[in-house]
């Protein structure tokens, strides 16, 4: 025997367990404690059935009493008082006599249970045979407009249509959820061998199929789950830009076809790459010697901030995720005040108050990104939007996140947004393989990244995220999209992470080197090079002449940022009120009475 109590402790049902059962008087009040045999204990296996609280309805296993005859939902939700007293001068004492109303239509629970069945799965009924065979075909008669599916709510005007759905006749106006659970013909197990689907109000087309939601159906209170028509599958062309891989550098450095781009914006790419390589290096050794406290390389994804930041203007805006820093430089930051976010001292024009690679600027119209890798996005489409309804024409903002973080609540809000709006935005996912230590295959099922944005109705492109003429290709035809008025564009930058995901990280623990080594063959800078090599733009003495320039331009840099002091300790109380208020000035004099603390 299984209780049906109201959570709330007011009203119940009561299960009998089979036509024999016999129920038991029970009180208003949850048992709490209450030992219960293996009879009474309920069954799980019973879960495997679609509905087996609904299988017994149907059957007549369920005693209940008078209830609210205005709404047949009252018997779902637990809104019935206790069972009535077993009546005088009943025939068969295993079954007891219930007399119930419910929409006006009186009933004996012991010798209609099927018309009792009928009434409360949403048909008011006038009359009905009480052969099985009427009933289970849906050929009763009713006196209402008709009801809703779902909960059995009058609608109107719902014509009645009689369909041989598999076999099964059933009337639209009855609950759909009926012949899906096998209580009109043919049920459950005829439909799922046949391995097609019922419709409402007419044939289900091929490529659909019927879902149910709304309900757990191991739990006996939980309310019936409604059936909903799932949307057409998206057929999708093989050769769909989200499926492919954009290319233009094999992994030889030969060009697939010749880009349209010009020998100085070459020189200028070569440069930008080859000194964020250089800049990582430096740092991480910076890092090893206890200068700087934490480091995130991009080593390997040079190319997709590099080809990125070549395809914006001054008046965009970026919203990097952690190894898009380098834009910054690209678009002219100065790279001591650069590397003094990443030290924290009194060169940092954040003032210490960021965590180190978190760098941003307001010159460069650059934010600070999360460290978990989601929020950006969301702002990055608000940020765009915000520029759509000023009527600033021709302004983007560009977004970066990971593999990882498309498993974010932020990823698909931000998308959704983006979608719906067309805000001139960019958002690019560099699917480096691993977000940590959890490989990209963890992250989705689906085929690749890209072809997420179908979902959004957002154009998804996959592009090869260590060929950077692909990227400066892909992307700039994306910025193009957005300053046009044309809407966002999603691109999936396919690249490895070549180091540790951060000075912190042993990568070695979860990934195997072999598989690094493939990727080094890749390296983006190394493509590159070997492209401009058969130009003839590159050669031996050119590359080491400009490695020793960048190394100069970063070594000098860094002496530099390191010449600053510590920040101030009163500017803690700065940039947050006009006049300072009298309690924080209190707070101020306290702290300069002491001596700072000492520092390493």
């Amino acid at each position: 025997m299984v209780e049906l109590a109201d959570v709330r402790g007011r009203l119940r049902l009561r299960q009998i367990h089979g036509r024999g059962g016999v129920a038991t008087q029970g009180s208003d009040e949850l048992n709490e404690g209450t030992q219960h045999t293996p009879a009474e204990t309920h069954n799980d296996a019973a879960i495997d059935d679609p509905a087996p609280w609904l299988r017994d309805l149907l059957h007549g296993n369920y005693k209940t009493g008078d209830h609210d005859e205005k709404n047949p939902r009252d018997l779902f939700s637990g809104r019935v008082k206790e069972p009535h007293a077993k009546r005088q001068g009943e025939q068969n004492p295993e079954r007891p006599r219930v007399l119930t109303k419910v929409n006006g239509a009186r009933y004996d629970s012991r010798r209609e249970p099927k018309l009792k069945a009928a009434v409360t799965l949403g048909v008011r009924v006038k009359e009905c045979k009480k052969d099985k065979e009427s009933l289970l075909n849906g050929r009763h008669r009713t006196v209402e407009p008709g009801f809703h599916r779902d909960w059995g709510d009058p609608v109107d005007r719902v014509p009645q249509q009689k369909q041989n759905a598999h076999h099964a006749k059933y009337d639209d106006r009855r609950s759909l959820n009926a012949l899906v659970r096998g209580s009109h013909g043919g049920g459950v197990a005829q439909l799922a061998s046949s391995g097609q689907t019922p419709s409402l109000h007419r044939s289900v087309p091929e490529g659909l199929e019927w879902r149910s939601r709304g309900g757990n159906l191991s739990s006996p209170l939980t309310p019936p789950p409604r059936a909903i028509r799932c949307a057409r599958p998206v057929q999708i062309d093989p050769q769909h830009p989200a499926l492919g891989l954009r290319q233009i550098l094999r992994e030889d450095g030969t060009a697939v076809r010749e880009p349209n781009v010009d020998d100085e914006t070459l020189f200028q790419i070569f440069r930008h790459m080859l000194r964020i390589r250089i800049v990582d290096e430096r740092m991480l050794m910076r890092q090893r010697q206890g200068k700087v406290g934490f480091y995130g390389a991009s080593t390997g994804q040079e190319a997709t901030p590099i080809a990125t930041a070549m395809c914006l203007k001054p008046d965009d805006w970026v919203f990097p995720a952690l190894r898009e820093a380098s834009i910054m430089l690209v678009r002219g930051y100065p790279l001591t005040k650069w590397l003094a976010q990443i030290y924290g001292n009194a060169g940092d024009v954040m003032k210490g108050r960021q965590q180190p690679m978190h760098m941003a600027g307001k010159g460069a119209n650059q934010v600070s990104w999360s460290s978990c890798l989601g929020p950006q996005l969301p702002q990055a489409v608000g940020a765009a939007q915000a520029m759509k309804i000023r009527g600033e024409a021709g302004r983007i903002a560009v977004a970066f996140t990971g593999d990882g973080a498309t498993s974010e609540p932020d990823f698909h809000a931000a998308m959704n947004f983006a979608g719906v709006w067309k805000p001139p935005c960019v958002l690019i996912c560099q699917n480096n393989h691993w977000a940590i230590s959890v490989p990209s295959s963890k992250q989705t099922a689906s085929t690749t990244f890209a072809i997420k944005a179908e979902a959004y109705g957002i154009p998804g492109v996959r592009v090869d995220g260590n060929d950077v003429l692909a990227l400066l290709e892909v992307i700039g035809e994306a910025t193009d999209r957005a300053r046009k008025g044309e809407g966002p564009t999603f691109i999936e930058a396919v690249t490895y992470r070549i180091g540790a995901h951060s000075s912190s990280d042993d990568p070695r623990l979860y990934r195997d080197e072999a598989e690094v080594e493939r990727w080094k063959a890749r390296d983006p800078i190394l493509r590159f090079e070997a492209y401009m090599r058969s130009r003839g733009l590159v050669d031996d003495g050119y590359q080491e002449k400009l490695r020793e320039e960048l190394t100069e331009e970063v070594l000098t840099a860094i002496r530099e940022t390191e010449k600053y002091g510590e920040i101030e300790r009163p500017t803690l109380f700065d940039d947050v009120y006009a006049e300072l208020p009298w309690h924080l000035e209190e707070q101020k004099a306290e702290l300069l009475e002491h001596e700072p603390a000492p520092s390493h």
